[in-house]
């Protein structure tokens, strides 16, 4: 009973957050499917959408319980880590590479009946970050570029479950290019002040995290600067890629650009918490936890969604 407690407390329910960014192509694309008025099909697009969240969860998990496996040791010289199941033995090593196998295995199978592109992206994901935790996380700027990578596959892999729902209006769904950038130097820009806030930590993450070493204060303050920047400029084509003459879903009138200083809010608040607050090393605590944030973020939101049904 206490390794499959266990089992589920590797889970990291707070974590599974980032896998709602596969919902982001949904809402994006409410103008399209909301007119039609159909029950039935508000509720198919919307069981899918649920139902990749689910399977990127179980594949993240996965993920989670193979790297624990492999840093069990050095995770018993940290603070905190010293207390995740496999470190201090609540669940064995075999118990959950046996489980994690499983996963590997079978989330593939499951995407695949909601969506065979959905099923390329698991698969990538999950062999990328099998090759993360054997051997990319020990390569400097290799790996948090690896990292960010993992959010640019759950976007595109709302966009594939979309495609795919069975609903026609979105069969040939053609989603901006810029969203995809934006998304991966945003991921980038996370990843990268995560880990300037494990700089400026415990002594003890240099041991669990050898590739910190590689990395000094101005690299990184460098390369968030740029990472974040590269975030605003994206999402600002982004929200004017209808003008291109691009067929993407994004009006033409220019209306989403009143969305970039909610953007820009956001980051600079993130930006403070980090620096400021030292909360850096916990991203999914800042955004589930900062109030400001998340009204910010909720603003953000609505207004988006306001705009495109207007369109």
């Amino acid at each position: 009973m206490k390794q499959i407690l266990g089992l589920f407390e590797i889970f990291r329910l707070r974590q599974q957050i980032k896998n709602f960014l596969v919902i982001v192509p949904f809402l994006f694309s409410l103008n399209l499917w909301y007119s039609n008025n159909e029950l039935g099909q508000y509720l198919l697009i919307f069981s899918s959408v649920v139902g990749g969240v689910l399977i990127f969860s179980l594949a993240s998990w996965a993920v989670y319980l193979l790297n624990d496996v492999i840093d069990a040791d050095m995770d018993l010289i940290h603070e905190s880590k010293k207390n995740r199941p496999i470190a201090r033995g609540t669940v064995s090593k075999n118990y959950a590479l046996v489980m994690s196998l499983f996963l590997i295995i079978g989330v593939p199978i499951l995407a695949f009946f909601l969506s065979t592109g959905f099923c390329v992206c698991i698969a990538i994901y999950l062999l990328m970050n099998i090759f993360y935790s054997l051997l990319l996380k020990q390569i400097v700027i290799i790996d948090v570029i690896t990292v960010a990578l993992g959010f640019v596959i759950r976007a595109l892999s709302g966009v594939f479950i979309l495609r795919d729902s069975g609903v026609e209006v979105l069969s040939n769904l053609q989603v901006s290019p810029w969203f995809y950038l934006c998304t991966g130097f945003a991921a980038l820009f996370i990843v990268l002040m995560k880990r300037h806030g494990e700089l400026e930590g415990s002594e003890q993450t240099f041991v669990t995290r050898p590739t910190l070493r590689m990395y000094s204060s101005n690299l990184l303050l460098s390369l968030i600067n740029i990472s974040c920047s590269a975030t605003i400029i994206t999402y600002s084509l982004y929200t004017v890629s209808g003008k291109f003459g691009w067929e993407v879903n994004v009006p033409s009138d220019n209306s989403m650009i009143i969305t970039v200083p909610l953007v820009i809010i956001g980051i600079f608040r993130y930006m403070y918490l980090c620096f400021e607050e030292k909360k850096g090393e916990s991203p999914e605590k800042i955004i589930t936890s900062d109030i400001f944030l998340i009204i910010v973020i909720l603003i953000w939101l609505i207004t988006s969604i306001f705009i495109l049904l207007l369109r």
